[in-house]
């Protein structure tokens, strides 16, 4: 049987019917591939479980159970539960609301590379959710993550970018010239 197979595939295969790359979406499907590489000990599964029990995708909503899921894959090295994690915290989903750990469990995904993470301490920058506002330092993190590929930066750098040229027409002269 497949479920039976490798972790790290059964996890990709779970990724492929989830948001139907090559396949069609089966939700149903999806949860059985992630919870047979979870319950291996494969922290990306984990951490994809935890997001569709906390979602309630392909299966009923358990959000105490992703959760807990979310923690045992910080615990073995996803710094994308550490993300989401700091999502939960900012957000009250689950836990109680605490901004300034959601702010440090996102820092923590970002220093590790996290594109998403990265642009979620961004944002957290940009407006003052769990931390002092410094729209410089969320400038750099954004454009950090955009360059990591996290769509979210892309479209905010460039909505930012579209904002300045219509405010300053001389630019486009300018850019149009040269």
């Amino acid at each position: 049987m497949v479920l039976n197979g490798d972790a790290e595939a059964l996890s990709s295969i779970g990724s492929l019917l989830r948001y139907g790359v090559g396949l069609r979406c089966a939700p149903e499907s999806t949860f059985a591939c992630y919870l047979a590489a979870a319950k291996r000990g494969n922290p990306g599964a984990q951490y994809n479980l935890a997001s569709v029990l906390i979602e309630g995708d392909g299966t009923s909503r358990d959000v105490e159970k992703g959760l807990r899921l979310l923690r045992r894959a910080k615990r073995n090295g996803s710094p994308e539960a550490t993300n989401y994690l700091g999502f939960c915290y900012r957000t009250g989903e689950g836990v109680k609301k605490d901004p300034r750990r959601g702010f440090a469990l996102s820092l923590e995904a970002a220093e590790a590379g996290v594109a998403a993470a990265q642009y979620d301490v961004g944002m957290c920058l940009l407006t003052g959710m769990g931390v002092k506002k410094d729209p410089a330092a969320a400038e750099r993190w954004i454009a950090r993550a955009a360059k990591g590929g996290d769509r979210h930066a892309q479209e905010y750098l460039s909505r930012r970018t579209q904002r300045r040229r219509a405010r300053h027409p001389s630019q486009r002269r300018r850019a149009a010239a040269g």
